[in-house]
């Protein structure tokens, strides 16, 4: 596994610090996405899955992009946390606006 990290980065050359954080936010989106299809709602939790980790795969490759040799704090959070938050916050306003009735 190592090997393959470490070929991965020569590759995009950026910062160790982000290789914990982009494993760690590929296993939360794992889980989210079996929790997600295992809702019985005709997919309409999975199509909202799908685009949030869209958003989120959009905001890491930006921040990959912008500063790929100093991560910052935020950054490290982001790529960390960013799926799971965007996730609590979807589901947070389909509450409020009550579209999630069933619930």
């Amino acid at each position: 596994m190592r090997t393959i990290v470490a070929s991965w980065r020569k590759k995009l050359r950026i910062h160790p610090a982000y290789d914990h954080q982009i494993w760690f936010s590929i296993a939360q989106q794992v889980i989210l996405t079996i929790l997600a299809c295992l809702v019985l709602d005709e997919g309409e939790v999975a199509h909202g899955m799908g685009a949030i980790l869209v958003g989120y795969w959009i905001g890491t490759v930006i921040i990959l992009l912008r500063r790929p040799f100093s991560p910052t704090k935020g950054d490290l959070l982001f790529v960390r946390w960013g799926c799971s938050l965007l996730a609590a916050a979807v589901v947070c306003v389909c509450l409020a606006r009550g579209l999630l009735t069933g619930w």
